[in-house]
């Protein structure tokens, strides 16, 4: 795909390119960051989703970089935003 990391080893997990600012989140990185918005603790959401807490870091981290924010705060405001308009 043009613009996209190679698919390198270390890349990204599995092999998958690395996110960028600008991807569209996955179905299951848009649940972790509305449990985020709802004040939920990482060990809440991975008992709500059966998910362990590094699988909820990674996906935090991802879409992070996908909403080219720095921390969990700009990250919910992102968020927000996204469900607002």
């Amino acid at each position: 795909m043009p613009g996209r990391s190679p698919v390198l080893p270390g890349n990204g997990s599995r092999g998958h390119p690395l996110p960028e600012a600008g991807d569209v989140p996955t179905p299951r990185e848009v649940e972790v960051v509305r449990l985020i918005a709802q004040g939920k603790t990482d060990k809440e959401i991975g008992l709500a989703l059966g998910i362990s807490n590094k699988t909820i870091q990674a996906h935090v981290a991802n879409v992070k970089v996908k909403a080219d924010a720095r921390n969990r705060v700009e990250l919910v405001l992102w968020w927000l935003g996204k469900e607002v308009a």
